[in-house]
């Protein structure tokens, strides 16, 4: 797909920007925590996609900051209204 004007371009940087947002800080995980028995059923927990990368040590306090800073200002069901709007 070719973009034909600067409009359609910023438009789509705009989008990406909020899918970069509600993605990671939004969605839900596959990545296993923990899996406990359960009787017949096996229960299974995810991490939230923020913890995997506040729980991490090979992160910076800065970063971390930055990013629970970033978390605190956002609203996802705004952040969804507006990707459906794009």
């Amino acid at each position: 797909m070719r973009l034909e004007s600067q409009k359609q371009c910023d438009l789509l940087n705009e989008l990406y920007v909020l899918l970069h947002h509600y993605n990671n800080f939004f969605m839900l995980s596959v990545r296993l925590k923990e899996k406990a028995p359960d009787g017949a059923r096996v229960t299974r927990k995810y991490h939230a996609p923020k913890t995997m990368l506040l729980d991490s040590t090979q992160v910076n306090r800065n970063v971390k900051r930055i990013l629970k800073h970033r978390y605190a200002t956002l609203n996802p069901a705004e952040l969804r209204r507006r990707i459906q709007k794009r």
